[in-house]
Order: C-alpha cells, then structure tokens, then sequence
C-alpha cells in the first residue's frame, strides 16, 4: 500500500514535518493533499468544523 507522501511525491519524513509544524506546507502540496483526500484546500486550512461552515455559509448550520 502506498503512503501519503507516496502518492503526493513528497517524503515521508516531509510529510511529519508538515504535520508536527516543523515545516511549512507549500502550495503545490498542499493542492497534492486535497486531491488526494477528495477535498478542498480551503477545508485543510480550517482549525475546525464550526469555523469552516462559518466562513463557507456566513454562519453554524444545524442538521
């Protein structure tokens, strides 16, 4: 099975970088990441869920 930074050609040890802070994530990876994760990058970029639905609707929906 093929890893994350596999299939985005990046290192793993990159990859652990990004996501421990040691390393800033640049744009072509981070656009690598979305696709990856069928995602925008916009919603990689949000802390949560609530900010995220914030900023995509202006305010919380509730199901």
């Amino acid at each position: 099975m093929e890893t994350v930074a596999d299939k985005i050609g990046v290192t793993p040890q990159h990859v652990s970088n990004i996501e421990t802070g040691n390393s800033s994530v640049s744009l072509t990876t981070l656009v690598a990441i979305a696709n990856l994760l069928k995602v925008s990058a916009d919603e990689l970029l949000c802390d949560t869920i609530l900010i995220a639905m914030i900023m995509k609707y202006g305010y919380w929906l509730m199901y």
